[in-house]
């Protein structure tokens, strides 16, 4: 069986969600499934450490979209599942995909035998009267429930997530809740922890790594645990310090 991931970026994008879907795809290699993504970043290049087959929308409308499942459930293809990760920003600006949600709709009409799973990363955007996300989470919660009504299955991952869906469209029963998996793998064999060597990991955005840099909680870990070393992993931040609390940093 054959599934397409629809997605707006794959790695080398630095995101969390493009490498959820890598994951993601390869969990599923591993249980027989085919994997096929669609990337509908039209400015998207693959690199080395992409994931293959990729198809690439030129554009962001449901002309091209339609064109491009039609290709990948005809008979050089073969799809016959398809799973959309819902993160209604990364498909249109104002988080408003109109084109997207008119193509599903084509979409179950056209191939009625494609099984369409959709994965709710995110819901809407909420801001003060004076941001535009106040005016338009009305029209984002719309969207999202003409998204799950136009699905066969979904899921999310928050109980947020799970109970707006829940009490938008009357199938919370339906909606599994799937906590996101670690996005950089496990370890086959985890060593108890008096094995390890007490060095810690700062890993993630520079903006995070930032703030754990500031925290006492951070110092007072390291003492606490004897840490030896500290090793900084991500988008360099601008106060990155070369110690902390006697311990060095050491950046990959």
């Amino acid at each position: 069986m054959r599934v397409v991931q629809v997605i707006p970026q794959l790695p080398p994008a630095v995101n969390g969600l493009g490498d959820y879907a890598r994951r993601l795809g390869g969990a599923l290699a591993g249980l027989g499934f085919e994997e096929t993504y669609l990337v509908t970043d039209a400015a998207w290049r693959p690199g080395a450490d992409s994931p293959s087959p990729v198809a690439v929308l030129p554009r962001r409308d449901a002309a091209a979209f339609l064109a491009a499942v039609a290709e990948l459930v005809g008979e050089g293809g073969g799809a016959t599942g398809m799973i959309l990760h819902w993160v209604n920003y990364a498909y249109q600006k104002r988080g408003c995909p109109y084109w997207l949600v008119g193509a599903l709709a084509q979409l179950r009409t056209r191939h009625p035998q494609l099984r369409l799973v959709t994965m709710f990363h995110e819901l809407y955007a909420d801001s003060p009267p004076w941001g535009s996300p106040f005016w338009l989470r009305g029209i984002q919660q719309r969207l999202a429930v003409r998204a799950a009504g136009l699905s066969h299955a979904c899921a999310t991952n928050t109980i947020h997530h799970h109970d707006c869906l829940a009490r938008w469209t009357g199938r919370g029963a339906e909606i599994p809740r799937l906590p996101v998996f670690s996005n950089i793998g496990d370890p086959e064999e985890v060593p108890s922890f008096l094995a390890r060597e007490p060095e810690l990991v700062v890993f993630g955005g520079p903006g995070g790594r930032s703030r754990a840099y500031r925290s006492p909680f951070l110092a007072t870990a390291c003492r606490a645990l004897g840490v030896t070393a500290i090793h900084d992993i991500g988008p360099r931040p601008q106060d990155m310090p070369e110690r902390l609390a006697g311990v060095p940093v050491h950046r990959h």
